[in-house]
């Protein structure tokens, strides 16, 4: 045997006192085996308890706990950390990945895999768009096709000579019905309670006769101050003579501060303030047996007046203060469609009738 490790094992025989010659070697071999083996140490530890990765949630599953620790002092028995799992995309809602099994102490298995979070995220609600498609019946105090008779909102005009009534035989825009009046001397109208002092109607009229036939006076679409025909103001609009020849126009009856009735005719012209020979547009009239898109503008917080027909707004028709006469417009309560004449005038049949604070333009 080598002298150097002879002299080795008879050190290491010392501690227990043996006594060592060459032939007692094989003995003190196998008193040292179990001493050398358990030099490094405690046996190895067991691994740290396994823990379950980050809880699932919209923004992915969190990270992926570590491996536990093992108890154990040698090398062995420190448990490896488990690498972390992979987290989700929060933005896009995609789901953490499970976490890749950590390396425990020795044999030991790491973490388990961590749970992901929801495949999906539910999207935020829809926002609140605008009324679909522009649907002005969605904002609108009235709105009103008379298919299915007259909407409860409107009251009849006392009085009213012949009293309107649904036509089912004829209606704007491929509907089958409207309301009718038929204008002779008399008056006859609907009408509806205003949502504010400006608002603006829209509605489809044809005419049984063109507005060149007119005789004298007559007026279709009301702005008012009461529900009855006889008393206070009506801001209307309709059609006379009153110029030398026929045209529509713009009638202020009753106003609190104008003097008299005053008239605006459509190429501009009046006999208030704005003068006979101050026109600004061209005679408008209407014809019989087509049916117009006609909206009005009441404001009568600024005491202005002003007309569209099938979406051009008629210049001549724009009627301001300084055109007029001061403070012209009443405290509005009733806008009213329908007609009354100083002659006979025949049939109007109106239909798609809109009322509402905003402009409704035509379909």
């Amino acid at each position: 045997m080598n002298e150097e490790l002879f002299a080795s094992i008879y050190h290491l025989t010392m501690p227990f006192s043996l006594p060592f010659s060459r032939s007692s070697l094989p003995f003190a071999l196998l008193l040292l085996a179990p001493a050398a083996c358990s030099s490094e140490g405690p046996a190895a530890g067991t691994g740290g308890s396994a823990t379950t990765g980050g809880t699932s949630s919209d923004s992915g599953g969190g990270p992926a706990a570590t491996g536990g620790l093992g108890s154990g002092g040698g090398p062995l028995g420190s448990g490896g950390a488990g690498p972390r799992g992979s987290g989700g995309d929060g933005s896009s809602g995609a789901g953490g990945a499970g976490a890749v099994t950590g390396a425990g102490g020795g044999s030991m298995a790491g973490g388990a895999p961590g749970t992901g979070g929801e495949a999906t995220v539910t999207g935020g609600a829809p926002g609140a768009g605008g009324s679909a498609g522009g649907d002005p019946c969605a904002t609108a105090s009235l709105c009103d096709d008379f298919e299915g008779g007259m909407d409860p909102a409107w009251q009849i005009q006392p009085d009213s000579t012949p009293v309107p009534m649904i036509d089912s035989s004829k209606g704007a825009n491929g509907s089958s019905s409207s309301v009718v009046v038929e204008v002779t001397s008399q008056q006859s109208f609907i009408a509806a309670p205003v949502p504010a002092q400006s608002f603006y109607v829209r509605t489809y009229m044809m005419l049984e006769k063109s507005t060149t036939m007119a005789s004298g006076h007559a007026w279709f679409i009301v702005g008012a101050d009461s529900l009855s025909q006889g008393s206070g103001a009506q801001m209307r609009f309709g059609a006379s003579t009153n110029h030398g020849h026929a045209e529509t126009d713009f009638n202020v009856y009753g106003s609190p501060s104008c003097s008299g009735e005053k008239t605006h005719f459509s190429d501009g012209a009046n006999d208030a303030a704005q003068g006979w020979q101050n026109t600004t547009d061209e005679i408008m009239n209407l014809d019989a047996d087509k049916w117009y898109c006609v909206e009005a503008f009441f404001n009568g917080d600024q005491h202005e007046f002003q007309l569209w027909v099938d979406d051009v707004e008629h210049e001549g028709f724009h009627v301001t203060a300084d055109k007029m006469c001061p403070n012209w417009s009443p405290t509005y309560t009733h806008i009213k469609i329908g007609g009354g004449a100083n002659g006979n005038f025949g049939k109007i049949w109106y239909d798609d009738v809109v009322v509402s604070t905003s402009r409704v333009g035509c379909k």
